[in-house]
């Protein structure tokens, strides 16, 4: 008989749920008669609180979108009546603390120590990179993606390694 090695009850609907590089979880929970978002994080072996019932920007428009390296990414909506992301939070990991917010620029994706990010302008969208822990934009590379393809798909094959694979290979498999 199997039992569980720990049990988190997270107060809320969980909506979302993300490992992180270090083997933790950072979750998302969500009270549908408050209008409320709050998130958490725990260590995947134990079940131990690192922090909980946090909250940084919009009360209910506001979403985990990534974590890289030691930092949460979140997002808002546009509108609450549209599902497109808008705006960017980062949060420090360990102490679950707000280190930037960027309220003009979409997340795209993260490399190395930078993230990458869009800003809709009245007639062309712009791609900035952020330095991860401090959001000072580090480069702008105007509307030609071009110049930082190199980058999502160096940045697409790190994340497709770090992906769970099920089921295990097993030593008959590679004997086959």
């Amino acid at each position: 008989k199997l039992s569980p090695a720990w049990s988190y009850s997270p107060g809320g609907l969980l909506w979302r749920l993300l490992p992180t590089p270090s083997g933790r979880l950072v979750g998302e929970t969500r009270d549908a008669d408050k209008l409320q978002v709050r998130f958490f994080h725990l260590d995947a072996v134990s079940g131990k609180v690192v922090w909980k019932d946090r909250t940084w920007a919009e009360p209910w428009w506001t979403g985990l979108e990534a974590v890289h390296g030691d930092v949460v990414l979140l997002h808002e909506y546009a509108k609450p009546d549209l599902p497109e992301h808008a705006r960017m939070h980062a949060v420090d990991l360990e102490s679950g603390e707000l280190l930037w917010s960027a309220p003009n620029l979409t997340f795209s994706f993260a490399y190395g120590e930078r993230v990458y990010a869009t800003r809709s302008g009245f007639d062309e969208r712009t791609t900035v990179a952020l330095e991860l822990r401090s959001g000072s934009v580090t480069d702008e590379y105007g509307s030609d993606l071009r110049a930082i393809r190199e980058f999502r798909t160096l940045a697409d094959r790190e994340r497709r390694g770090e992906l769970l694979q099920f089921p295990e290979p097993s030593e008959m498999d590679d004997a086959n």
